[in-house]
């Protein structure tokens, strides 16, 4: 997960905007917490805004 993370994050700072890996957790954050983005995220997949907020915190923790 960890290397899944950092490599999206690369791909996001590298071709569409900068970021890290705080923004990219006040993303997550903000994606979980919006019940639009919300929404998207859960009817992709159940619990996959849930997963993806996790993976967030998980990453920037071990920064």
């Amino acid at each position: 997960m960890k290397s899944a993370v950092g490599q999206h994050i690369a791909y996001v700072n590298d071709n569409i905007y900068p970021t890290t890996a705080h923004s990219f957790l006040e993303e997550a954050e903000f994606f979980l917490e919006d019940d639009f983005h919300r929404a998207v995220y859960e009817g992709i997949q159940t619990g996959l805004s849930y997963y993806i907020f996790t993976a967030a915190t998980v990453f920037a923790r071990a920064g």
